[in-house]
């Protein structure tokens, strides 16, 4: 097995000075391309493996599959950043003049009131693959050809050399969704939703030559993790730890994807 340099993250204290939903860029923070073990202490709670896949096991047929289901929604809240008139649906844009209209408390989502029937947040694209998903059960067996053998497996092998974790019984082994983001940069945000601790990311590029990183931000830790396009995969406790994502340029945003996986 590879070696891992072990970091240790400071004792937790938020940065007020940092708001869910804002975009903060943290390059100047960014940490080694080697392949790394988070800890809380001793205590193991995350894994970085920078090259972890090395087989083009993202081909032109992985893509098509994860993306033939991607499509615009509207209920990301703080990932999904502060209210921007640009990123709404345009039939949205009259609740922006309501005087009446009531925000969260990050001004990521309005929510819903006498004026305003429903709530939401700003567009992005992406889609969630589990069991109970029609686009699942109409592709099952397409889905696990060419993503169990080639990523799955390999992920949850180094999940449990890590960790002390009941044999895998989901339908993505330990994890039971599978969410792919599409053309989106995340704002500050926490999985504060999910079931468990432990999610695994792994940022795409359908170009690599033009976008062959994009990086993970510990908000509150000032750190940014390399995550080089296809490549590398960061298993670790999002659910407590804020988040987001360097900003990627417009034309560079074409390209970029991602794919976690979670428990709800």
């Amino acid at each position: 097995m590879n070696t891992f340099h072990y970091l240790e993250l400071p004792e937790f204290e938020k940065n007020e000075n940092i708001k869910n939903g804002e975009y903060p860029n943290l390059v100047e923070y960014e940490i080694k391309k080697q392949n790394t073990i988070f800890t809380f202490g001793v205590a193991p709670c995350g894994i970085y493996i920078y090259d972890f896949f090395k087989d083009n096991q993202f081909n032109e047929e992985v893509f098509k599959i994860l993306l033939k289901d991607v499509k615009q929604h509207n209920g990301r809240g703080d990932y999904s950043g502060i209210i921007d008139k640009e990123k709404l649906f345009p039939s949205y844009h009259k609740y922006l003049d309501d005087k009446n209209v009531k925000f969260n408390k990050n001004k990521t989502r309005i929510d819903k009131s006498e004026t305003c029937g429903y709530a939401f947040s700003n567009n992005t694209k992406y889609t969630v693959i589990n069991e109970e998903k029609p686009y699942y059960k109409n592709n099952k067996k397409e889905i696990h050809q060419l993503l169990d053998k080639p990523i799955i497996k390999p992920i949850n092998k180094i999940l449990n050399h890590f960790w002390d974790l009941q044999k895998p019984k989901y339908i993505f082994g330990y994890w039971n969704n599978m969410i792919i983001n599409s053309n989106t940069v995340a704002a500050v945000h926490s999985d504060e939703r999910n079931k468990d601790n432990l999610s695994c990311l792994v940022c795409l590029s359908t170009n690599e030559n033009e976008l062959p990183q994009s990086n993970l931000n510990l908000i509150d830790y000032k750190i940014s993790i390399p995550m080089m396009s296809n490549k590398s995969i960061l298993i670790m406790n999002l659910k407590n730890i804020r988040h987001s994502n360097n900003p990627i340029s417009k034309e560079l945003l074409k390209y970029r994807h991602s794919i976690v996986f979670y428990n709800k």
